[in-house]
């Protein structure tokens, strides 16, 4: 199947509406690590996580369920969001006095099998937990500021352990104390390019929801700052460790533009990783490189080339023409092109079998090889005739020794127009050409049994 690709926008994904995935987390070994880049080591006296969870299962105990972490338990800095024991919600940071503070909701804050926004902010002296956008849990500690836990961040996981199990969507990581308003107006909405003091931001969009996504292994961040994550232990296949169906959030504005094309018939029409092989009017989805909506409203219309062929003598015609025609022969016995049998009409110097490519407007089609064994009764022979000079200028002598006659000489040019034709008895004759234009002639010889072929060509 021929393909086509569009591309605009730097428009990548989706058909059938915006993917809106998450990562489900098998509770085991799936983790997203981001590595430990110098701009996500967080610090200072303002620190805002936050994230869409689903957990399927808890944990034993609060800290054993890491929904985003950065502790550094060896220094007691850092932070790190948690969740487990029957609902808990646990959010904690370390600080400049070498203390570790923390802050527990009361179990049954969150249920199981059920979406909710989680929430962690500190403002160098209270520390907030809030559940969809609502504060859920506070606790006053004038600890100072938060110092860079100088290890890795990772998603899902305290690095190699107390895992998560359920999905997660839509991690932010800021640099300021996001308030109760602006977590309730923000936690329903993608964002589309950078914010003040988000440092990290990841949509979880990729990928086919339960589909076979083994090659997709990165975690984008999209807050501006490229500090993409790395996926590890996902099996990438099915509903459960893998891209699977997300929150459902408002997208924000974003691009929108109509395109017109035509699709060639037999062919495929490429957005991205989306295929449409039908002419119509669609409107696609897509994200543009800073992850925000685009919408295009496509009309493809239907195009075809004709490449079918005819006999015309002992010329092969392709059918099909037209100012923006091309044209290209081959031979179907190795395949190969015929170099400069680029016309309309293809004059073959033996009775082997051909093809023709005809192509216009982008669209290209191959036509069924032929033969001049099977254009009629008759039996075409090449080869049996001596045409000399050739290049030649007032005349041509055709030495046919090995026909038998009465005989009838014909002159076609390449486009199959018959030129001069006279009928002979002798086996050599000389014919003034002197009249023709310079270029390629065929010369045709016929007796009663069979037509003998020959070129030349004019100067």
């Amino acid at each position: 199947m021929i393909k086509f690709y569009f591309s605009a926008l730097c428009l990548t994904v989706g058909l059938a509406g915006f993917s809106q995935n998450a990562l489900d987390f098998d509770g085991i070994d799936d983790k997203v690590d981001v590595g430990n880049p110098a701009g996500l080591q967080i610090s200072g006296n303002n620190i805002t996580v936050e994230a869409w969870i689903y957990p399927t299962t808890w944990a034993s105990l609060v800290w054993q369920g890491n929904v985003v972490n950065q502790e550094n338990n060896s220094t007691n800095d850092g932070f790190m969001l948690r969740v487990g024991e029957s609902g808990k919600i646990n959010f904690g940071v370390g600080t400049a006095n070498t203390s570790w503070y923390e802050l527990n909701t009361v179990a049954n804050t969150l249920s199981l099998n059920t979406w909710a926004h989680i929430a962690g902010t500190y403002d160098g002296t209270t520390l907030k937990i809030f559940k969809d956008g609502v504060q859920v849990g506070t606790s006053t500690v004038s600890a100072g500021a938060v110092v860079a836990g100088n290890v890795a961040l990772t998603i899902g996981a305290r690095r190699t352990d107390r895992f998560f199990t359920g999905k997660i969507d839509e991690v932010r990581i800021w640099t300021v104390t996001r308030t109760a308003g602006e977590l309730t107006q923000g936690m329903t909405n993608e964002y589309c390019g950078s914010k003040t003091g988000l440092e990290f931001y990841a949509k979880f969009n990729e990928g086919q929801a339960g589909g076979v996504n083994t090659g997709i292994t990165t975690l984008p961040d999209f807050s501006g700052n490229a500090n993409s994550g790395t996926l590890s232990g996902f099996a990438l296949s099915g509903a459960n460790s893998n891209w699977i169906g997300g929150k459902a959030l408002t997208l924000p504005p974003g691009d929108s533009v109509a395109v017109s094309d035509s699709l060639c018939d037999g062919y495929n029409y490429y957005v991205g990783d989306t295929v449409i092989s039908i002419p119509g009017n669609y409107f696609v989805h897509t994200a543009n490189i800073n992850g925000c909506d685009s919408l295009i409203n496509l009309t493809l219309y239907p195009q075809s080339v004709d490449a079918s062929t005819s006999y015309v003598g002992q010329s092969f015609l392709a059918n099909h023409s037209g100012v923006n025609v091309t044209y290209q022969w081959y031979s179907c016995a190795s395949g190969g092109i015929l170099v400069g049998e680029t016309n309309q009409v293809f004059w073959p110097s033996n009775n082997a079998e051909y093809a023709v490519t005809v192509k216009e407007n982008n669209c290209e089609k191959k036509s069924d090889c032929m033969s001049l064994l099977y254009a009629s009764a008759d039996e075409y022979v090449l080869g049996k005739l001596k045409v000399y000079p050739s290049p030649a200028n007032e005349s041509i002598v055709i030495d046919m020794e090995l026909v038998n006659g009465p005989l009838e000489i014909s002159i076609l040019n390449l486009a199959g127009q018959r030129i001069l034709s006279q009928e002979v008895t002798e086996n050599k004759v000389r014919l003034n050409i002197s009249y023709l234009s310079s270029g390629s002639y065929i010369l045709n010889v016929k007796n009663e049994s069979s037509v003998y072929v020959e070129r030349f060509v004019k100067q």
